[in-house]
């Protein structure tokens, strides 16, 4: 999304602020817990008409890498805010390569798919040429439309496993990525006999399982084994 156009703010009756400068327009982003203001324009604290149209814009290319939330807020001066619009949620596939930890962590979510390449050398690439490191690993590996699918299974991960923090970092995250959706899951409950939780993801095309265990029955699942079926 390159601009939010057409915003306007409209009277409603009562006394208008005193003095000008006294409120802003925040374009706010959230992930989680977290959230990153993203733009703010002054608006006049006298205004002769009954409403005021804006057009706010933020370039694409500098948003966070994740599922987003926007929403935009009207903050007075003395911090107390207002909400104008409910979050609207969307996705944001831009990585921003410069920053060290993204760039080790997603070449982190790279391994295996190219067999068992070492990718330790591509994680110390140095930042002017990350993009075109990584534009070339996906050249050779399904090229665009691969790559979006990666990106896109990284967020169904954070999704799906975040409940401890981990979200793709998590075990059953990066085999998600890997792999992709299981084909089957069995799962076996808590029980006095079997203490613990167990999941088994079958993967048909790869002749593959991979056994998850739960020690406390939360939901806290760690890579227990893989075999073939």
């Amino acid at each position: 999304m390159d601009s939010i156009r057409n915003v306007t703010l409209a009277g409603h009756g009562g006394p208008r602020p005193a003095r000008p400068g006294d409120l802003h327009l925040v374009m706010a982003i959230g992930y989680g817990d977290g959230e990153r203001r993203l733009y703010r324009q002054r608006i006049p604290g006298r205004v002769d008409r009954d409403s005021l149209a804006l057009t706010l814009s933020h370039p694409a290319g500098r948003l966070p890498f994740g599922l987003l939330k926007m929403h935009l807020r009207l903050v007075e001066a003395g911090g107390d805010s207002v909400s104008l619009n409910p979050p609207r949620e969307f996705v944001s596939l831009n990585l921003p390569l410069g920053d060290d930890d993204v760039w080790r962590r997603h070449v982190g979510w790279l391994e295996g798919r190219e067999g068992d390449r070492d990718l330790g050398e591509m994680k110390e690439t140095p930042r002017a040429e990350r993009s075109g490191a990584w534009r070339d690993f996906w050249a050779g590996a399904g090229g665009a439309p691969a790559r979006r699918e990666h990106l896109l299974r990284i967020l169904e991960a954070d999704r799906r496993f975040g409940d401890f923090g981990r979200g793709a970092l998590s075990d059953m995250g990066r085999t998600w990525i890997r792999h992709g959706a299981p084909d089957r899951i069995e799962t076996r409950e808590v029980d006095i006999s079997s203490p613990g939780a167990w999941q088994v993801w079958y993967y048909y095309s790869l002749g593959y399982s991979y056994v998850f265990y739960d020690a406390y029955g939360v939901g806290d699942y760690r890579l227990y084994s893989t075999a073939p079926f």
